[in-house]
């Protein structure tokens, strides 16, 4: 009988089969179940996990271990995964006859038929092997080849095709592969034919290093030599016939070891760690035509990591990373994030993605299986800092703040604090801010100028971040508050005039000052806009008037005013009608329609 424990919202559940799913799936993964072997049957699973397959092609999960009384048996366990309900139903465990201490470095490398193939080390010589057991007749050893007889130390092995295995080694200033080919009896290989990369002109001792690239069929091989400062980077195919292609010949800065590699099979991508400070990738590549074609745009500063082991399923943009941590890919950023999901799992070790959103976790020395869904395969992700940014939005010009940017789906996201005439669209926050949203009436009557507003981020009621925008004005020459018409005044009369009556600045934060010609005789004005006209003479004046807001802006006019002898157009007798009391009409009649300006009025 298998007997699991769930965990579900602080609560302990024991059963046969039993699903939970979290309230708060943006924040965790929903556990499905949760098989514990740490005090109960424990002879169910192993102390120690040394490698694990999982077969999507049957669902079965399979794991070699051994158990800290007897770390020199090595024991095959066996799991049937149901993919309707995501379970595990705990299937056999059967005893490796061939796999004693003698052997190190085990690794499941592929299922082909009805034969779980495995590469292991002799402890002794460091030999490598492939042996194939017989998972339908008693768990036999059926065939057991040497890779690279004579040539003991590190290999790398792996599935090339439905039946087929590619392993290569380093030695001696080359690299040497071979393809091997199983069927029901036997494992065949040999020497693999195509092109390699001349290494001859390496020394005897440089350092090396393989990354293969998951769901490519092809592996990076770097090497670097200390001597002379020379160091590469190849990138090679391989297929299930047998052959080798030799796709990229990369030239890494003289004495760079590679930090690591991220490929991204379901994407057709590749970033490459070269020895950057701070860890973040510095080359991207994208698969065409046979070979990787460097983009040439620099990628987003996301996952400090190295060697990054991403799992995809087809062509989402969401997944898990090392660690069992969920991870999204920024298309735009061309960047890897981790999320904020919460990995609420007994264990880390190990995660496999069997689909889009289901997957396993599997402790090395935990002994605990848990099934798990991504709860959310849409999360709000920070792909970059709002909060040390100042937006400056210009007077009367568009602007955009795109923040696919800065996080993953934005249409999720509220804005609040977005100053008028700014709008956010579920992607975008645009606008084009005029005068009129610059300057805003204050409670004490004036008019000030927005010098920054702070605009908030949510999702849901979480406050994510919040960042400034800065309105920019444009400095506007002064105005005329209304077009002016001839004056007429009386022989005689003594008269003044304010011009702050007549003229107005836009910007409302700058001292108007003035300067004037052809003033009458006995007439005189100051830098403040007092013009008086003092025992007026007959005759036709035109007075030039340059207003300065001293940022720049000017305006100029002229005031049109004639004197007779009684002070009306025509000089008839008709009543005499002056530029204060038209002044004081004026006045009346804009702050009737217009009461947000302010005047001051200057009587005689």
């Amino acid at each position: 009988m298998n007997k699991f424990v769930v965990f579900c919202r602080g609560l302990i559940l024991a059963g046969m089969s039993f699903m939970c799913f979290s309230s708060t799936a943006e924040d965790a993964f929903n556990i499905l179940q949760t098989l514990d072997y740490r005090e109960e049957q424990q002879e169910l699973y192993p102390d120690s996990v040394r490698t694990y397959h999982f077969d999507k092609s049957t669902n079965t999960l399979y794991l070699i271990g051994n158990n800290l009384d007897s770390d020199t048996v090595q024991t095959l366990y066996i799991w049937q995964y149901e993919p309707i309900s995501h379970l595990l139903e705990f299937n056999k465990k059967v005893v490796l006859d061939f796999a004693d201490n003698e052997y190190i470095n085990f690794k499941i490398i592929a299922k082909i038929d009805d034969k779980l193939i495995i590469s292991n080390q002799n402890n002794l010589d460091s030999s490598n092997y492939l042996s194939s057991i017989d998972l339908n007749d008693g768990f036999k050893l059926v065939k057991e080849v040497e890779l690279f007889p004579g040539m003991g130390g590190y290999i790398n092995v792996t599935q090339s095709s439905e039946n087929t295995i590619f392993s290569f080694i380093y030695s001696q200033n080359a690299i040497i592969a071979t393809h091997c080919t199983v069927n029901v009896t036997d494992i065949t290989c040999q020497d693999v034919q195509g092109e390699l990369p001349d290494l001859s002109n390496f020394t005897t001792s440089p350092f090396y290093r393989t990354y293969f690239l998951a769901g490519f069929n092809q592996f990076l091989f770097e090497i670097s030599d200390s001597n002379t400062g020379v160091a590469k980077a190849y990138i090679i195919r391989f297929d299930e016939f047998g052959n080798i292609f030799l796709l990229n010949d990369i030239s890494l800065p003289s004495n760079v070891r590679l930090k690591g590699i991220t490929a991204l099979s379901a994407k057709s991508e590749l970033f490459i760690y070269s020895g950057n400070v701070n860890l973040y990738p510095d080359k991207h590549y994208i698969y065409e035509n046979d070979q990787w074609l460097d983009s040439g745009t620099a990628p987003g500063s996301g996952v400090e990591d190295t060697n990054l082991s991403v799992q995809f399923v087809a062509d989402t943009d969401y997944g898990l990373g090392p660690q069992c941590r969920a991870i999204i890919y920024s298309k735009e950023k061309l960047s890897l994030h981790f999320t904020d999901q919460t990995r609420n799992l007994l264990t880390i070790d190990d995660c496999i993605l069997i689909d889009a959103e289901y997957g396993l976790s599997i402790g090395r020395n935990d002994k605990v299986i848990q099934s798990f869904q991504l709860a959310n395969t849409l999360p709000i992700t920070k792909l970059d800092s709002l909060n040390s940014f100042s937006f400056q939005w210009t007077q009367d010009q568009y602007s955009e703040i795109n923040l696919k940017n800065y996080y993953t789906n934005p249409s999720l996201l509220t804005i609040k604090g977005l100053p008028a005439p700014l709008t956010f669209d579920g992607e975008k926050i645009t606008g084009k801010p005029g005068k009129k949203d610059i300057f805003v009436l204050s409670s004490a009557g004036n008019y000030e100028k927005i010098d920054r507003s702070r605009v908030q981020v949510f999702s849901g009621t979480k406050l994510l971040t919040n960042f400034a925008i800065d309105f920019i004005n444009i400095n506007d020459a002064p105005e005329l508050i209304s077009p002016l018409s001839k004056e007429y005044l009386k022989k005689g009369g003594s008269y003044e005039l304010f011009l702050n009556d007549l003229v107005w600045d836009p910007d409302y934060d700058s001292p108007i000052s003035y300067t004037y010609t052809n003033l009458p005789p006995n007439s005189k004005g100051d830098d403040y806009g007092l013009l008086q006209i003092i025992s007026a003479q007959t005759g036709k004046y035109s007075i030039g008037v340059t207003a300065n807001d001293g940022k720049g802006g000017v305006l100029k006019f002229s005031l049109e005013v004639e004197v007779n002898g009684s002070g009306a157009e025509g000089g008839s007798s008709g009543g005499s009608v002056g530029i204060n009391l038209l002044l004081l009409l004026f006045v009346l009649l804009l702050l009737r329609n217009n009461p947000a300006v302010l005047f001051k009025r200057h009587k005689p």
